[in-house]
């Protein structure tokens, strides 16, 4: 079974996983499929130039990078599909493998030769296949040994099934039964344990049915002559003494068995537990402790948690669930989403038992996973004797609740594994904290000196940890700068405005004593800010605390602490936009979730579920007969706690403090300028009918104050805008190197830097800057110009002149401009101008210019792919309405130099902070409101700003239905990232994935809410929590669900999306299930990848796919309703469809073919130049005989045409043609496609001449 040291061999693969789910984790603790090559020999092997394929007809199909294998040495390259050669990370693959079987090989570097193959048969989850032993025997190894040497078993076969028992394990009394089903082959046998051990060769066989009659454990896998041993699987039933076996409750029950251990006094290691977990029923709404079919039975690992409440007498536990191999196995518990680390927490000292809870769940609501964890009540018996259950083992009410951890159901941020150190992928996957002790990589800031510790990744690599303790010192490097409240350069640029608000409001609306100073959690997701948040801990909040003001529901809690225990927030709130956001939040929440009726509905309903009217003696009423706290002080409850003797009057108390709480918040609310409260409507927001008056009203007596309000979702207060990008990297721009020649050298800079076209603007080239060239080998520039002026610049001239055109839409636009930034990129000099003033040169510029000047200095290759920014004082003084224009002198070193580079960025700053915005309205009567708004409203006397009050209403919009909204564009297989996507850290297709809701009612808004995705993409985020345009569609309108929204913005800018789905869209093709609010179907398809689905939508080359005449409501599940976009990239949030609105019959160009019909074939009926494209061709088809094939040209972007194609033998008479089939539609990459038809039948079976012709149909 141990194989030897392999013997020199040379280069090959030597084991492989193509199903991998639990062998290896990449960087990013995803588990791809792997590879493992072996350099057998005695001397260095470089990698460089060998190629790894899974098709034999793409030998090349993925290039190694230069890696240096050491003699005897492995080394793993996963086949995930990311395609990553970073040499410094984990290399990945353009590839996966496939696990129902396929090909695998390493070819040389001549792109032909095969060094090592595999043509492999279907493969086995977890289950390496490679080379053992100096024979190199192939099979299937029991031991996956990634960059070691293979050993262990080996066998022909995959292993043998796995074991199949007739029923779960979990509690019983009395006695009961096991029966282990027959293996499905006849020569299998299943052998088993009793004693906990793991099953081998020598273990019994089973033969009969088992009859338990006390706590058992039984283990078994199959074994079967020619395979690997099956998966073990095991059942675990745990006897009910008599006295619990009628145990019913109304929460959910947990009983778990520790093998005799006291994990109470085993410290913080996990201790092997199995735990059983029995749901309510959903008729009785009752949990019984012997239910034959629990919600979850199972193996895992439990320890005490806690720091102060380690020190009670009722304890929590962190738990892991475990498969039969003790490694974590993701599991769901109670409908919660499958992780595999939860909590028992143990409320003792909250005697309400629900102050987590209740914190937890409002957090979540405006949150998400990023606010808080899911919950749920739980009654839990704990038997630690090894013997029956009983009611000795009763624990009381606990708390099950999610771990915080990253996770698509957790916290979703990107996951990072010990090999990752790629720039581009170490910039977030991070959550760390501010907490107590034991620390696991902790350091301190380095202005504040807030001390902080990781928490995921517990131990980061160097890389890791370096990256983030920068990012985080460059935070508060901004934080205490010069420009700290400056949108683009300050604090925002690095933290999440809006969570670390949250943070603090649910610190102080809940008085949590233990806020600020411990359990304090932070994220940073990839190229994200910091967001504050999950909250956690919050069991000495809602005045549960006699120390720190706690218990008095008035008064701020900050004050209480300060230094380092009051992180950043001291200056935050210097900011008067920090402060404005933070009370223009509070009266959202004020009115909506965090209004004294929800909250007390809340607090009902927790207290409904734990009290429960079904259970004798309720779960309550158990709880504290087991722990005998009411009443009675525990630390730290707050005074009176003797009066409180009943559960109920602990809940009753709370819910006084709380409301007393919220009420005093109010008073403290702030504007721009002093106290100040928002205006009040009559409605906060709901549907309502149409000719609904809305009404305002000023509440802080502001002598000439009046309210301003939007109808559209802005803010009436235009405030301080982050900046406008005026001209972004890839603007299009005009490019002249001056010579006599081409008239430069006779420009005066007036001329040239102007709005008007210069008089030899015919001499310019068109592009998209940068602009430069490289000649040298490093390729440095190469990614940083798109416009190469090598041939007009090279060896010619020292100078080059650039136009860039921008626009300002409006007068209003232009009002709001404030200071200009230019961005440059630069090698080696430049001189800026704008509509022909200067307004920023570099140091090495010549103070006279002249149409051949030179630069005086050089600026260093790796520095000029840097921007450098430039102020540009008074710049907004030069700019007008209408086109605008940023002229560029570039200038080089030399006219001999190698390289040259030019690129910039122009932004503007906009608002001051408290001007009124273009788009407000001043309040005078009620609104009279007939279609759905966004209302958004401030009062302002000319001076200071009240808070924001908010509310959106829904006029008259009808529920989504299968009648009114399609899915109008789904964009599954985007074009791979650029080089600028990926030096930012989108390296995945993925990242650019999106798809598109549209309205096709014509004259009725649509509301989305309560719709959701359930197949393909996950998203159930239609609620009012939502920008009322994400979720109220009127028609025409459209809404988009993006993979990955950051992503999303930088390839194709803003749009209307509603959120981030989870899941990806296959490239392969899948189902995609979109429901109603009532869940019933709305749209139910499966979209393909090969004809007759458009295949080009498919093949990764950037376009889309479209639903073609979106508003005749086509069937989604018909390939012919679908075509692929016009646009590369698609046209998200738009219609790339182009109506025909002309004369059908005229024939403007003379040239024979009508307009319509022009219009359908991709021609253009104003120019006789321009045809109809139709061929007749024949070619050979699987290499056999010849066939006729006709091709014609379509217009990809005309609407409801239905093409086919007649024939005719005598011109006269007409049919459709059915000896010719349709087999492919081609995309031209032009806005037209070409449609191919191949006869059924060979050349030379046709005997007769057949005529052929185009018909095209379109609705009226």
């Amino acid at each position: 079974e141990i194989a030897e040291p392999p013997a020199p061999i040379g280069l090959v693969i030597n084991e492989f996983v193509a199903s991998n789910e639990n062998s290896l984790e990449d960087e990013d603790l995803d588990n791809p499929d792997w590879i493992e090559l072996y350099n057998g020999q005695d001397q260095d092997q470089n990698l460089s130039g060998y190629y790894l394929t899974n098709d034999p007809q793409q030998k090349t199909l993925w290039r190694m990078p230069r890696v240096i294998l050491s003699p005897f040495d492995h080394f793993v390259i996963f086949a995930s599909g990311k395609d990553r050669t970073f040499t410094d990370d984990s290399l990945h693959t353009n590839f996966v493998l496939s696990k129902e079987g396929g090909y695998l090989a390493l070819i040389a570097p001549d792109g032909i030769t095969v060094v090592s193959e595999f043509n492999y048969l279907e493969q086995a989850q977890d289950i390496s296949y490679g080379a053992l032993g100096n024979n190199r025997s192939l099979g299937y190894l029991e031991n996956s040994t990634p960059e070691g040497i293979n050993s262990g078993l080996q066998a022909a076969g995959p292993p043998a099934e796995g074991v199949k028992f007739d029923r779960a394990g979990g509690t019983f009394s009395g006695s009961t039964s096991l029966e282990i089903l027959p293996p499905s082959s006849p020569t299998a046998l299943v052998r088993y344990t009793t004693d906990g051990s793991i099953p081998n060769v020598t273990s019994r066989v089973y033969s009969s049915r088992f009859n338990i009659s006390d706590t058992t454990t039984i283990r078994a896998r199959v074994y079967e002559q020619g395979r690997l041993p099956g998966e073990v699987k095991s059942r675990t039933f745990l006897e009910l003494a008599s006295s619990v076996r009628n145990f019913t409750s109304n929460l959910p029950i947990v009983v778990v068995d520790t093998n005799g251990v006291n994990i109470d006094s085993s410290g913080r290691s996990f201790q092997p537990v199995y735990t059983v977990v029995i749901d309510r029923d959903e008729l009785t709404g009752i949990a019984q402790i012997n239910d034959p079919e629990p919600d979850f039975t199972g193996r895992g690992g439990m320890h005490i948690r806690g720091q102060s409440s380690a020190g009670f007498p009722k304890k929590q536990y962190a738990w892991e669930t475990w498969n039969n191999e003790n490694e974590d196995k993701k599991v769901s518990v109670l409908g919660m989403p499958a992780e595999s680390d939860w909590i028992l927490y143990a409320p003792y000292s909250d005697k309400t038992l629900m102050r987590n809870a209740i914190v937890y769940e409002t957090a979540r609501t405006t949150g998400g996973s990023f606010g808080g964890v899911r919950t749920q009540y739980v009654e839990v018996f704990m038997n630690r004797n090894r013997g029956t259950v009983t009611l000795n083992d009763y624990r009381g009410v606990y708390v099950l609740m999610e771990k915080i951890k990253r996770g698509k159901e957790r916290v979703d941020i990107e996951r990072l594994g010990d090999r990752t150190v790629d720039p581009k992928l170490i910039t977030g996957g991070y959550i760390f904290k501010k907490d107590k002790g034991p620390y696991s990589r902790a350091w301190s800031t380095s202005i504040e000196r807030v001390p902080l510790d990781m928490h995921e990744p517990e131990r980061p690599n160097s890389a890791q940890f370096l990256y983030l303790r920068n990012y985080v010192n460059e935070m508060e490097a901004a934080l205490h700068g010069d420009s700290f409240d400056d949108p683009d350069e300050g604090y925002q640029a690095y933290i999440d405005r809006l969570s670390f608000i949250d943070s603090h409001l649910y610190t102080e609306a809940f008085k949590d004593i233990d806020g600020y100073r411990i359990s304090t959690y932070f994220s940073k997701s990839r190229n994200g800010k910091i967001r504050a948040l999950p909250v956690w801990d919050f069991n000495l909040g809602l005045g549960n605390a006699n120390y720190l003001n706690g218990q008095n529901p008035r008064g701020w809690y900050y004050p209480q602490v300060g230094g380092s225990d009051y992180y950043w927030y001291d200056t935050l709130f210097t900011d008067k936009e920090f402060t404005l956001a933070y009370w223009d939040r509070f009266w959202f929440l004020r009115r909506s979730l965090l209004s004294t009726r929800n909250m007390m509905a809340m607090i009902d309903r927790h207290d409904a579920e734990l009290d429960g009217s079904r259970g004798t003696p309720n779960a309550v009423t158990r709880n504290f007969q087991e722990w005998n706290t009411l009443g009675r002080y525990l630390w730290p409850n707050a005074d009176g706690f003797a009066s409180r003797r009943t559960h109920q009057a602990e809940v009753n108390w709370m819910k006084n403090w709380l409301t007393t709480r919220l009420a005093w918040m109010e008073t403290q609310s702030r504007g721009s300028n002093g106290n100040a409260k928002p205006p009040v409507f009559n409605s906060y927001g709901g549907e309502v009918q149409s000719g609904f008056d809305l009404a305002m009203g000023e509440p802080n007596n502001w002598a000439g104050a009046k309210i301003y309000y939007t109808l559209d979702g802005s803010d009436p207060r235009l405030g301080k805008s982050p900046s406008i990008a005026l001209i972004e990297e890839n603007a299009p721009c005009e490019v002249l190197v001056p010579s006599a020649t081409n008239g430069g050298s006779n420009l005066t800079i007036g001329e040239w830097t102007n709005v008007t076209p210069p008089p030899n603007s015919t001499s310019w080239i068109s592009g998209n800057q940068g602009v430069g060239y490289e000649k040298s080998s490093s390729n440095l520039y190469d990614d940083y110009f798109n416009l190469d002026i090598e041939s007009q610049m090279a060896s010619k001239n020292g100078s080059c002149y650039i136009r860039i055109p921008f626009t300002i839409s409006s007068q209003a636009e232009l009002d709001s401009l404030e200071s200009l930034t230019l961005k440059m990129r630069y090698d080696d000099s430049f001189v800026a101008f704008i509509n022909g003033a200067e307004v920023a040169k570099d140091s090495n510029a010549p103070s006279d210019l002249a149409w051949d000047s030179i630069a005086e200095g050089s600026h260093d290759d790796d520095e000029a792919i840097e921007y450098v920014p430039y102020s540009i004082s008074g710049g907004g003084n030069l700019l007008k309405v209408g086109e605008n224009i940023l002229a560029i002198q570039g200038l080089n070193r030399g006219r001999g130099s190698n390289d040259a580079l030019w690129s910039c960025l122009l932004s503007a700053s906009r608002g001051g902070g408290d001007a009124v915005s273009a788009n407000a309205l001043v309040y005078s009567s009620a609104i009279n409101l007939d279609k759905s708004v966004d209302v958004r409203a401030r009062s302002f006397d000319g001076f200071k700003w009240s808070p924001l009050s908010q509310a959106g209403f829904v006029v008259s919009a009808v529920p989504a239905s299968v009648e009114n909204l399609v899915i109008s564009e789904i964009h599954y297989r985007p074009a791979s990232p650029s080089s600028g996507e990926t030096s930012v850290g989108f390296d995945s297709r993925g990242d650019f994935e999106f798809i598109e809701l549209l309205n096709i009612d014509p004259d009725q808004a649509i509301n989305l809410e309560g719709i959701s995705f359930v197949d393909g993409i996950d998203f159930a985020g239609f609620d009012n929590s939502l920008p009322l345009r994400a979720r109220i569609l009127g028609p025409g309108e459209r809404v988009l669900l993006v993979g990955n929204q950051a992503g999303f913005e930088l390839r194709y800018g803003s749009a209307n999306i509603a959120g981030e789905y989870d899941g990806s869209l296959k490239n392969e093709g899948e189902q995609i299930v979109l429901l109603d609010a009532g869940g019933f179907s709305i749209r139910d398809f499966t979209y393909g990848v090969e004809f007759p689905w458009p295949e080009a939508a498919g093949d990764g080359s950037g376009f889309s796919l479209v639903l073609n005449d979106a508003v005749s409501n086509p069937d989604h599940s018909q390939p012919t309703s679908w075509r692929a976009s016009v646009d590369f990239n698609g046209t998200p949030g738009g219609d790339d469809s182009v109506l025909f609105t002309g004369v059908a019959t005229a024939d403007e160009d003379g040239d024979g073919f009508n307009a319509f019909l022009e219009y359908a074939l991709g021609s253009d009926d104003g120019s006789s130049s321009s045809l109809p494209s139709l061929s007749l061709d024949r070619e050979a088809s699987d290499g056999l005989d010849d066939f006729f094939t006709v091709s014609f040209r379509i217009n990809l972007a005309a609407v409801g045409l239905q093409y086919s194609l007649q024939g005719s033998n005598d011109l006269i008479s007409w049919t459709s043609e059915k000896e010719m089939t349709h087999v492919a539609t081609d995309h031209n990459g032009d806005g037209t496609a070409t449609m191919k038809f191949r006869s059924t039948s060979p050349v030379n079976a046709v005997f007769a001449e057949r005529f052929y012709r185009i018909h095209v149909e379109g609705r009226e």
